[in-house]
């Protein structure tokens, strides 16, 4: 009988910490695969049989494609010896081979219930994509045009008459060995216009919004729970930048209207979890901005108090998509 929750992760998740250990106290049988620390499992997969076995050495429990009634695939990482032995080509070379081999470990475990599939998760990342279902399903979006090419950029610019806010398409980051810079939305000024590097790569543009507030809503199942995002002392253009300790957090109830075209997407990508951020302007009209199908909640749930994880930890157990 399939009664078990694997969770893919890494040693180091404190939202994972949190969840396995309260599955565990109400009963849930759970498997932690961290694949940081891949010594730590026998892993035996025989694709001409169609069979998996997973052995926790540490713990001496043992898991089969058979035994697995749920997947939480919450955030796997490269093993953390690897990098200690290996120079930067073998480094390079064992992080391909280790991550196609997660994956073939993961289809094995396609007939389970998943939160959520990395093949949906694919999908359902790529930016420009998210917009045109939100678009779509008939939320509304800023105005957006995506590209590297000067012309186009010069005159969308414009034709933005509350002007225009750059980001990037994915790359979160860029690090260097001395050096870590965030990306963070920032505005584009006519001055940026004559700067060769604004026409590098393709980029998003978008019209900046005159935001009031910002909403955060974290989809378990098809059950909503919105948060209204405010800044004391003033909000900078992206929330990210400015001390997090100044954000408050606090419930929000929104429409039926607004709760419908979000069900909306998440059934376009067949989520079972997201989380998603919204602009509201000045007119309380809101925009959607982009979704995360795998993203951080649980420090909502701290901080203001909506018990969100035992819906979560339900739908894990259950299998099943709460509504």
């Amino acid at each position: 009988m399939k009664d078990v929750t694997l969770v893919i992760t890494s040693d180091f998740d404190t939202h994972a910490d949190f969840i396995c250990s309260r599955m565990q106290e109400t009963g849930v049988q759970v498997f932690r695969f961290n694949t940081n620390e891949l010594d730590r499992y026998e892993i035996g997969l025989k694709p001409d049989s169609n069979q998996l076995t997973l052995l926790d050495c540490r713990e001496q429990e043992s898991v089969t494609e058979t035994d697995v009634r749920s997947v939480w695939y919450r955030r796997p990482s490269s093993d953390k010896k690897a990098a200690e032995m290996l120079d930067e080509v073998g480094l390079k070379f064992f992080k391909g081979e280790t991550k196609e081999w997660i994956k073939s470990i993961t289809f094995a475990f396609g007939s389970a219930f998943w939160v959520t599939a990395p093949w949906l998760l694919y999908k359902a990342r790529v930016k420009p994509n998210q917009l045109s279902v939100a678009h779509e399903v008939g939320l509304n979006v800023p105005k957006t045009l995506i590209t590297r090419d000067r012309r186009l950029i010069e005159t969308f610019y414009h034709e933005c008459a509350n002007g225009v806010v750059v980001k990037s398409l994915k790359v979160p980051f860029v690090e260097s060995e001395d050096t870590y810079h965030v990306l963070r939305t920032q505005e584009v000024t006519r001055d940026d216009l004559e700067n060769p590097s604004l026409y590098v790569c393709p980029t998003i543009f978008q019209e900046k919004i005159s935001v009031l507030h910002e909403l955060r809503i974290v989809a378990i199942g098809r059950h909503l729970f919105a948060f209204k995002a405010t800044m004391k002392g003033g909000r900078p253009l992206d929330i990210r930048s400015g001390e997090l300790g100044k954000v408050e957090y606090t419930p929000y109830s929104i429409s039926k209207d607004m709760r419908d075209k979000i069900l909306g997407v998440l059934n376009h990508f067949n989520l079972p979890f997201s989380s998603m951020d919204f602009l509201v302007d000045q007119d309380g009209k809101e925009f959607f901005v982009d979704l995360n199908p795998n993203g951080q909640w649980l420090w909502l749930e701290f901080l203001t108090g909506v018990v969100m994880s035992d819906m979560f930890i339900e739908m894990l157990r259950s299998g099943k998509i709460p509504d």
